[in-house]
């Protein structure tokens, strides 16, 4: 596991006197809904401007907060990390505690995770690390319960200590999987906070770098052609932005097969919406097309994402980024991962509404009628 992950999860999990949250769970909780400046946050988490400032850098890093000239904003990713905190047990926060917050000291207990061992044999595997840290390092260890002396005189962990380790472990590989697609997690919304991190071994994950932000629409429009229309019944889709290229390939591919497409998209679309020709007679047409449905949603879409019938799900920014900031487009096969977008698109489905006539009318302004 990386560096990052482990120090992340220290932040976390460790608590201030009486118990209260640690610092960087009130900032995170802070910016979940609102985008908040490092004055505010002072107030809100009641600590210092050069805490906020300590604590936000890493998490801006780590691409869990989005940073602006307006404020801080927990991102997607920051929302799947902070839900992954906020699940945990009593008997899980309990062993959690229990645990140092030197990271160096973790590493000693992991190694006693993997067999007994002597001060002298510790003091031999951790170059790192001198015989008195080791030796205070132990105390410590004794003091609160994960370790003890077995019968040949070895430090061994405890069944305390052995669980305490494994509940780091579990929320260790999911924070690495979430850093890992880091390039897709930062550009979603807190609303994908309950996303199943743990199916996604079952994904596969396209980066756009700033250099070549077509990357991975390239490969997005590369698996849209393998798709055979003739054996796809339905495509949902959140979208944000009106792109004439994708749109024809949805049509000429897709709709005039007969494919079901489920639009939703934020009304800032609307603005998107081409009324010039040629543009404009595809968007009529598409429109005019018994198996399009397109809707509005007045709240901003959480994800850019395309579901094919069950078998499929791409997610992808929910905004073009071009040269802005690297991004990712994530496939995946996997059953959990696709329930888990049907359910979100169905819940956005419930709170829109198709767009209103006087609204479009501007689409059939140059001589088109528009329909009954």
């Amino acid at each position: 596991m990386s560096n990052i992950s482990r120090e992340l999860l220290i932040d976390l999990t460790k608590t201030d006197q009486d118990e209260v949250p640690s610092k960087t769970i009130r900032l995170l909780k802070a910016v979940r809904e609102t985008r908040m400046k490092a004055g505010e946050l002072t107030t809100e988490c009641d600590v210092s401007r050069s805490t906020v400032y300590d604590i936000l850098a890493p998490l801006v890093d780590a691409g869990l907060i989005d940073q602006t000239n307006d404020g801080s904003l927990l991102t997607g990713a920051g929302a799947i990390v902070l839900r992954l905190f906020m699940r945990l047990d009593t008997q899980e926060r309990s062993a959690l505690a229990r645990l140092p917050i030197s990271s160096s000291r973790r590493d000693l207990l992991d190694l006693l995770a993997t067999r007994p061992a002597t001060k002298s044999e510790l003091n031999d595997w951790c170059q790192n690390l001198s015989y008195s840290a080791i030796r205070l390092a132990t105390d410590q260890f004794h003091e609160k319960g994960l370790i003890h002396l077995n019968k040949s005189r070895q430090y061994e962990l405890t069944n305390d200590g052995r669980t305490a380790i494994e509940c780091e472990r579990r929320l260790l590989i999911q924070i690495e999987t979430i850093l890992d697609n880091i390039s897709f997690f930062r550009h979603t919304t807190i609303s994908c906070a309950s996303f199943p991190v743990h199916a996604i071994d079952e994904t596969w994950l396209v980066t756009g770098p700033k250099e070549y932000p077509r990357a991975e629409r390239n490969e997005y429009v590369s698996f849209l052609k393998s798709l055979d229309p003739t054996e796809t019944d339905q495509i949902c889709l959140f979208s944000a932005y009106y792109d004439h290229e994708m749109a024809e390939l949805y049509l000429d591919r897709f709709l005039d097969e007969g494919v079901q497409i489920d639009i939703i998209s934020p009304q800032s679309a609307l603005y998107n919406v081409p009324t010039a020709r040629p543009k404009a007679r595809l968007v009529r047409n598409a429109l005019k097309a018994p198996n399009l449905s397109w809707q509005l949603c007045s709240e901003s879409i959480p994800v850019g994402c395309t579901l094919i019938d069950r078998d499929y799900v791409v997610f992808y920014p929910r905004q073009p980024l071009g040269a802005v900031s690297e991004s990712g487009t994530l496939f995946s096969e996997d059953q959990e991962v696709i329930e888990w977008a049907r359910e979100l698109f169905a819940a956005y489905m419930s709170k829109s509404k198709p767009p209103r006539q006087q609204i479009l009318r501007t689409i059939w302004s140059l001589g088109f009628d528009l329909p009954p």
